[in-house]
């Protein structure tokens, strides 16, 4: 357990994460919204599915976020709305302090890994954790507008699919850290009761059955844990300390095999889906769009930012490898550093070979992006603390250094002469690729607005016409209009028609 900490240091740690938490509503509210755009944004804000795996369905193992997505949507449509008195914004505001309140999670609980695991102090882990999160905008803000960052999806849709359950997965993963990593050589488990335990197996549910390319996040740790208690399992029965039967294999691998059970499920029930069934395939063809995606990777890194986080994490190297005599003091660093590395390398494997199969350039999209590079940014902030642990006089700088960050993250405009050179954000929207918020904003306000019109004059079916800037598919007008309905903004399930003009 990490230690104590006086009541200044504790109302000083709650206002670091209010503060976080308010910063990431405004960004996913005002800076970057959040906000209900094209055909599969209007589907699952009203949708839901069954939660168990839907064999030969379209995504058949796509639990976590089919069912999620919809129950914010119908609780920002039935709570929300009629408090704000604006469907949209509504929406935007849900998903925002939903997003945001994953976010803050996902920051605390690395925090507490650095404090409660590896005892380090309450400055040095939160400074850490500042520099955790700033590598998350800083590793790929290379442009001077536009920029990604490993928080960021392409729409309301993607977030929920991508980004929720990549966060979801690494704060199961750093909570089993906290826990379990001190007893994997131990020859034992230390089972919670049966309530946490049951909300444990339920975010391991969620985690596995959300989709393939972030359920990895969790499942490349347990995999290198596994073989770790493996090889401790079998130390343990050469040392006659541990009888080989079944009984005993079960008990000891128990958790491990629920884990990969739920994995193989999953593999099994998307390579069935609708969706596998529907990618084109060639692969000669699908490694030439990954090694493209890989140089497009690359490029969309800050080359100055990357080799200060290589430096960062070489001196920890150099630094534990002088210190690793003094056992005590470096094993759980060892263990940890270890543990991300073993699964940064597998994620980068694992992600390539999906995407081979996926194809069509999609390992190059931020939120997949995001999946490679956790783990990185997770040893950057290791790396640092354990730094700042060993060199104490380096605390002395941690404002300075604070300060330069937080305006490495937030400068939007570069000063050249006497002149701002202006003309664009900082950060992509969620939607910069074809459009930004306030014009989809307006568009969505215009096109409920006609729906509802129609409704009212008793039509059972509408065209609308006009320059529509959100997704231009045949069947927008229909999702919108189911969505309408069930959310009560219509009293008919109205046939819409959408025709979309330059």
């Amino acid at each position: 357990m990490g230690m104590a900490i006086s009541k200044k240091q504790k109302a000083g740690l709650m206002l670091f994460f209010f503060s976080v938490f308010c910063c990431l509503v405004l960004l996913y509210t005002k800076i970057t919204p959040v906000m209900v755009g094209d055909a599969d944004d209007w589907t699952y804000i009203s949708y839901s599915r069954q939660a168990l795996p839907q064999l030969n369905g379209w995504n058949p193992a796509k639990i976590f976020p089919e069912t999620f997505m919809g129950f914010c949507g119908n609780f920002a449509a039935y709570v929300i709305y009629p408090i704000v008195g604006d469907y949209i914004l509504s929406l935007t505001y849900t998903y925002g302090v939903i997003i945001s309140v994953f976010v803050t999670i996902y920051i605390l609980m690395f925090y507490l890994v650095l404090r409660r695991y590896i005892n380090c102090g309450i400055y040095q882990s939160i400074f850490s954790t500042f520099v955790f999160v700033a590598f998350h905008f800083l590793l790929f803000k290379s442009q001077e507008h536009n920029n990604v960052y490993m928080l960021l999806s392409g729409s309301l849709n993607r977030t929920m699919n991508y980004l929720i359950p990549m966060l979801l997965a690494a704060i199961l993963f750093f909570y089993i850290v906290i826990k379990y990593l001190d007893l994997i050589d131990m020859g034992g488990r230390n089972r919670d009761n049966d309530i946490v335990y049951g909300v444990l197996l339920l975010a391991l549910y969620l985690v596995v059955f959300s989709n393939l390319a972030t359920n990895i996040i969790f499942i490349a740790p347990v995999m290198i844990l596994f073989m770790i208690q493996l090889y401790s399992f079998t130390k343990h029965i050469k040392a006659g300390t541990e009888k080989l039967c079944k009984k005993s294999v079960i008990l000891y691998f128990a958790d491990y095999f629920v884990a990969f059970a739920f994995e193989i499920i999953c593999l099994i029930f998307e390579f069935s889906g609708g969706r596998a069934a529907s990618l084109d395939f060639d692969l000669k063809t699908a490694i030439k769009e990954v090694f493209f995606d890989w140089q497009t990777i690359i490029k969309l890194m800050d080359i100055k930012i990357a080799v200060v986080s290589v430096i960062i994490i070489v001196i920890a190297i150099i630094m534990l490898f002088f210190d690793y005599r003094n056992k005590r003091d470096v094993r759980k660093y060892i263990r940890l550093f270890g543990l991300l590395f073993g699964s940064f390398v597998i994620c980068i494997v694992y992600m390539t070979v999906l995407f081979i199969r996926v194809g069509h350039h999609k390992l190059s999209r931020i939120d997949n992006i995001s999946v490679v590079f956790l783990f990185y940014v997770m040893l950057i902030g290791l790396s640092c603390a354990y730094v700042l642990k060993k060199i104490r006089v380096l605390v002395a700088l941690i404002p300075l250094i604070s300060y330069i960050l937080l305006f490495s993250i937030i400068n939007v405009s570069r000063i050249q002469g006497n002149s701002f050179d202006g003309g664009g954000h900082l950060y992509s929207g969620a939607y910069s690729g074809y459009y930004n918020a306030d014009e989809c904003y307006e568009a969505n306000c215009k096109l409920i607005s006609e729906i509802v019109k129609a409704d009212k004059d008793g039509l059972k079916s509408v065209t609308i016409d006009g320059p529509w800037i959100l997704s231009q598919n045949e069947w927008m007008g229909r999702r919108v209009s189911k969505t309408l309905y069930r959310h009560g903004l219509i009293s008919n399930d109205i046939d819409v028609v959408i025709t979309f003009t330059e």
